[in-house]
């Protein structure tokens, strides 16, 4: 067979198999209906694209990972505690705002009765702080450090808190015309420290700087140290070279509350009635007060006086045993006597009849001399800018 008709008659066999219904279809529409519209095709519904209940999860888990990360940013992470004599402790978030405020002592509380430090920023809660502080007078020119103490914070971020106390003690002090200081330290991780806090009844960061300095210093124990104020405790840790590990200073600790060296030693030369030339000074501690140790040795003996380093208020005298006089032997006219009143009663009946008291006088100078056939003291000084000087008569404390 030839190959044209094997390839018509695979083409009739395959007709059989697919019959031709063109006919049939074209009679079919000739006897519907004109007006019938056609019925339309239904459309098979498209299936949901798969992006959609994608992008919708993660929204659900943006949100989730929102919430934990809020809630981890929420944490309290670490403490700042501030002190000078009221001690507050704030907390505070990665967030920088303030969770939760602790009064440690009544002085606190009483600073705080009617301030709400609590969610705000944390720089607005320190100059609240501050504030307050210099409204009570806790932070003036004589008094003008704080002790800011940061536990749980890395030492990047203790320094940026301490720098924000600062930043915020100065606008304050500015506003006033002096000037603050901070000195800013970590928490130490020692559970003694903390336990020495609670029975001593200050702060650990308190505890802390008095160990320091005790351990530096050898002036005294901790303890009596922990006693003093901070504005002390730094003017201490300032005259004897303390050095603080983790500690950094930002300002100038002030000096304008204390007596100076030669106030101190006029003092003392005046109760004395004798010149303390070659005296040995040390600032220590002394029933809770900053102290001037004075000692120096004259033909009769050694003395050691104790003076108060803020009023110049003699505080302890230890005196040379005084040799018992001959009968033969007349007193020198400048020989204190027992009928005799003591520099310092001198120098009380002077400001009393002045107006003005110890704290307010400067350049104290007493001299023991012999006018007008009376044994008497000549007492100068400065009070309010201004210089003055006075003649007590020994024996009877009459002013001339």
């Amino acid at each position: 067979m030839k190959p044209e008709e094997i390839k018509t008659r695979l083409r009739d066999e395959m007709a059989d198999l697919a019959p031709d219904r063109l006919e049939d279809l074209l009679a079919a529409c000739d006897a519907q209906p004109q007006d019938t519209a056609p019925q339309p095709v239904p459309v098979p519904a498209p299936r949901r694209p798969v992006w959609k209940p994608l992008a919708a999860a993660a929204v659900f888990v943006l949100l989730l990972g929102g919430i934990f990360g809020y809630r981890a940013l929420d944490k309290n992470v670490c403490t700042v505690t501030v002190d000078i004599n009221p001690s507050v402790t704030l907390t505070v978030n990665r967030l920088g705002r303030v969770k939760a405020v602790d009064t440690g002592n009544a002085d606190a509380a009483a600073l705080l009765a009617d301030v709400d430090l609590a969610d705000k920023r944390t720089q607005d809660a320190l100059g609240t702080l501050a504030d307050a502080l210099t409204d009570a007078d806790y932070l003036t020119d004589a008094d003008n450090t704080l002790l800011v103490t940061v536990d749980g914070a890395s030492a990047a971020r203790a320094q940026k808190l301490g720098k924000a106390v600062y930043d915020a003690a100065q606008a304050s002090a500015q506003q006033r015309q002096f000037s603050a200081a901070v000195l800013c330290q970590q928490a130490a991780d020692a559970e003694q420290t903390r336990t020495d806090a609670d029975a001593w009844q200050v702060s650990p960061g308190k505890a802390a700087l008095a160990e320091t300095i005790a351990l530096q210093t050898q002036l005294d124990t901790a303890q009596a140290l922990s006693a003093l104020p901070v504005q002390d405790l730094l003017v201490l840790a300032e005259t004897y070279d303390v050095t603080f590990d983790t500690a950094q200073l930002y300002g100038t600790v002030s000096r304008d509350g204390y007596r100076s060296e030669d106030d101190v030693r006029a003092i003392v030369g005046g109760d004395a009635a004798v010149d303390p030339a070659g005296c040995t000074q040390e600032l220590t501690q002394y029933g809770g007060q900053l102290a001037y140790r004075v000692r120096f040795a004259v033909a009769d003996g050694e003395y050691c006086y104790t003076i108060a380093a803020r009023t110049g208020e003699i505080l302890d005298v230890q005196r040379p045993e005084k040799p018992a006089q001959t009968p033969d032997t007349p007193d020198s006219p400048t020989d204190p006597t027992d009928s005799e009143i003591s520099i310092s009663e001198a120098l009380r009946r002077v400001l009393q009849e002045l107006g003005v008291s110890l704290p307010e006088i400067r350049d104290v100078d007493v001299q023991r001399v012999h006018v007008g056939g009376r044994d008497a003291y000549h007492i100068t000084f400065t009070a309010n800018g201004k210089p003055y000087s006075f003649y007590v008569d020994a024996h009877d404390g009459d002013i001339f």
